[in-house]
């Protein structure tokens, strides 16, 4: 007879035995395939709960790690943010608008973060060549004669370079038309004598340097000036042959290509 075998021990019995010689089990076929079965059914679920459970402890775990890795990513990109924001730079920025893709749109400054108003550079001064101040000065001498011209009763015997008999000393002003309003002074006659008949000397002295409020302003708009100290030395006659001496100031300017007196004062 075959030989029956303990499905719990493994023990060898006989082929009609129905308990287990050794551990008392059970050999009916039906009953111990039902209990392999339940058997089989219990290891599984107790494995499954020691899985869930050693699930439940690394998930956990890593939760819990996770959180912290998390946060600390969170702070170091605010702090990258907050250092990039002071970093930009405080003129006006241009970025796409949200509202008409691609389209700039700008944005302002914050008004604490203003830039600086540019500071206005000082007008360039053209220095004047030799020939533009021989010019100045030629200019100069004209105004003189034909003031000296248009003054004197009798002109006979006045050898005058130039005829001045119709250029009256005011067509040497600088016209009202470019906007400015020179003071003219200059006049032959010396309103506390007579008639001077002769000029003992004439000086003139260049300035390098603009003084004048109007000779200033024609060179802070653009204009070459040129100043004259004028000296002249005269022959009284009605005071024995006595000398009278006058000083000008003259600021001479040349304007569309001519030049002009635009102011002439006393000193």
């Amino acid at each position: 007879m075959e030989k029956r075998y303990c499905i719990l021990c493994g023990c060898e019995n006989e082929g009609d035995a129905h308990v287990c010689r050794n551990c008392g089990e059970s050999l009916d076929q039906e009953e111990n395939l039902l209990k392999e079965y339940l058997l089989k059914k219990t290891k599984s679920k107790i494995r499954g709960k020691v899985e869930d459970s050693l699930f439940s402890i690394i998930k956990n775990w890593l939760l819990s790690h996770l959180y912290g890795v998390v946060l600390a990513v969170a702070l170091i990109a605010a702090v990258t943010v907050t250092v990039q924001k002071q970093a930009e730079p405080s003129y006006i920025r241009t970025v796409a608008s949200p509202v008409r893709p691609g389209v700039s749109a700008p944005i302002s400054t914050p008004a604490a973060v203003q830039p600086e108003p540019a500071v206005s550079a000082e007008p360039e001064v053209r220095t004047l060549s030799e020939e533009e101040i021989d010019a100045a000065r030629e200019n100069l001498f004209s105004y003189i004669g034909s003031a000296a011209f248009h003054k004197i009763e009798d002109k006979t015997g006045w050898g005058f370079a130039k005829d001045y008999s119709d250029t009256p000393p005011s067509s040497f002003w600088l016209p009202a038309s470019y906007g400015y309003s020179g003071v003219h002074e200059y006049d032959f006659v010396n309103p506390d004598t007579e008639i001077f008949w002769d000029t003992q000397d004439t000086n003139t002295e260049f300035y390098e340097t603009v003084e004048t409020d109007i000779g200033k302003q024609l060179q802070a708009d653009g204009y070459p000036v040129a100043e004259f100290a004028l000296k002249e030395t005269y022959v009284d006659e009605t005071e024995g042959n006595g000398t009278f001496e006058r000083n000008w100031r003259l600021v001479i300017v040349q304007a569309d290509g001519v030049w002009y007196i635009a102011e002439d004062r006393a000193q």
